[in-house]
């Protein structure tokens, strides 16, 4: 992200909280006048067509979170302007129309509607998703159920053609959210395609006869993903969609220019897992520049590993409120020099300070300097410290490309994690989150169905597990002792090849490969 867009972006986001609080006012004035106990918010997906809930509102407590009511008991009303569809509102009185409720109801619709506008601006890209059908196979009665089943799945654009290369300036000219199901019969017929099904082997999904011939030179083809007609089904192409959609974003996506490291409780390890991610950039990527920032809200203790000072002169506020981005001057106002391209920020040393980092002035100060910042690091890494719904972190999180949630399988962790998700996924921080599973083989574990009971989660609040660090004791215990890096004094530790993998899974450090086979998936409802 350039620093001009940084700067757009920062302003689109501000924008939108304001469109986001206006929203809830409307819905809490909604309640008011139609006497309703409890209004359930759900925000249309124009990608697949689905409602995604949103909130519950209730005037009795509304910073309660309450049960969704059950949408085939109650009522709703689509919400919409200039044809497009932006959301729901369900409820379980029916209503009687009247004049000041079409006008409360225009008014959200019209915040909605900038609210929609703003999302195209920031993410910069073509909402839909685009399906190209090409049928090779001489009968097009299964291309035709391919292109009836995907009308019924998705809200998508789709191009039917009989030949592949018809197709290719179009794929490349739109957004990256483009997938081909390639509907074929023939081995001759696949293999005159050959060139052009490897250089678009990301995109294609191929449906062919049970033959292992087939299927084998699809896997030469690096193509994903090959499916038996005879096998096929309906669910079975939605979860294909899906994974390939995932797959594509992930490859083509912009790098990550900013990551934020958080805990969902204190001491769960989002210190020294920041800290080391930022030391293991700078030394695997010595043409780039990586800056670290602690945000803690508590007295920092990063000084200790990267200056080895217990108690610096100036932080972070010193350095924020000096007004200006300049290496050298900046080193002596809390910006210090760990290595030629390795920079890091103190953070505050007295509880007092805490107060400070919250007030809109700071944080205004510290999204101009972020900007200024980013224009000579390439990757900057954020401690954010404990998970929270501050005023600084949720703008940090906003403006962060990743956010790596560091979490323990432990009781008091996970009872947290529902209600934590849950919020996320309200604040528009879903897509953008990756759990991190810390000390996940600890004795106090919890097995995995003991988890699943305690969360008693649905299928679309599912939540993937992909980073596990085991409990390395042994290499942290030493290195907290004598406030050293583990990435500096151990680097075949598995702490160490566990924060390589994820870094490189994600885009940011490049060129590296995890060691040992593991499985890639960690999932509470992978069926």
């Amino acid at each position: 992200m350039k620093p001009d867009e940084l700067k757009k972006d920062i302003c689109l986001r501000k924008e939108m909280r304001i469109f986001k609080h206006n929203i809830h006012e409307y819905l809490e004035l909604f309640l008011e006048i139609t006497l309703l106990n409890q209004v359930d918010f759900y925000k249309y997906n124009y990608e697949y067509d689905v409602y995604d809930f949103g909130s519950s509102i209730s005037l009795d407590d509304p910073t309660e979170i309450k049960d969704k009511i059950n949408e085939e008991d109650g009522y709703h009303i689509i919400l919409k302007t200039n044809k497009i569809i932006l959301g729901k509102l369900v409820f379980a009185t029916k209503l009687e129309s009247s004049r000041m409720l079409k006008t409360i109801l225009k008014y959200i619709n019209n915040k909605l509607l900038l609210e929609h506008n703003i999302i195209k601006k920031i993410t910069s890209d073509d909402p839909n998703l685009n399906i190209f059908i090409v049928s090779n196979n001489g009968s097009d009665s299964f291309a035709k159920n391919l292109e009836h089943d995907v009308n019924f799945l998705f809200n998508a654009n789709i191009v039917y053609t009989n030949k592949l290369k018809t197709i290719i300036n179009q794929v490349e000219k739109k957004s990256s959210k483009n997938i081909i199901l390639y509907n074929v019969g023939d081995f001759e017929i696949i293999k005159k395609d050959e060139e052009l099904l490897k250089s678009l082997n990301d995109y294609i999904i191929v449906f062919g006869p049970n033959e292992h011939q087939m299927s084998l030179f699809c896997g030469n083809l690096k193509i994903q993903h090959y499916v038996a007609i005879d096998e096929y089904t309906k669910d079975q192409l939605r979860e294909l969609i899906l994974a390939t959609k995932n797959t594509i974003l992930n490859k083509f996506k912009t790098k990550n220019d900013i990551v934020t490291v958080s805990g969902i409780s204190g001491g769960i390890g989002s210190t020294t897992i920041s800290m080391n991610m930022a030391n293991i950039l700078a030394k695997e990527l010595p043409s780039q520049n990586v800056l670290f920032i602690d945000l803690s809200h508590t007295k920092a203790v990063s000084n200790l590993f990267l200056e080895q000072n217990p108690l610096p002169d100036k932080t972070i506020i010193d350095l924020v409120n000096s007004d200006e981005f300049d290496l050298e001057t900046n080193l002596d106002n809390g910006l210090v020099k760990v290595r030629d391209n390795f920079y890091a920020i103190n953070g505050i040393q007295k509880h007092l300070d805490k107060e400070y980092l919250e007030k809109e002035i700071f944080v205004e100060k510290f999204l101009e300097y972020l900007a200024k910042a980013n224009e000579y690091f390439n990757t900057i890494i954020i401690d954010a410290g404990v998970f929270e719904s501050s005023n600084l972190k949720t703008t940090v999180y906003d403006i962060s490309n990743e956010i790596a949630l560091i979490t323990e399988m432990n009781l008091p962790h996970i009872s947290k994690l529902k209600t934590l998700y849950a919020l996320m996924k309200r604040a528009g921080l879903k897509d953008k989150i990756s759990f991190i599973l810390n000390r996940h083989n600890a004795k106090s574990s919890l097995s995995l169905h003991d988890v699943i009971s305690i969360l008693n989660m649905t299928e679309d609040d599912k939540m993937f597990f992909n980073y596990k660090i085991s409990n390395d004791y042994i290499t942290l215990g030493k290195c907290w002792e004598q406030c050293e890096l583990a990435s500096e004094t151990d680097e075949k530790s598995p702490f160490v090849k566990e924060l390589k993998y994820f870094l490189t899974d994600k885009g940011i450090l490049k060129g590296t490969k995890r060691q040992e086979e593991k499985k890639s998936l960690f999932s509470f409802f992978r069926k």
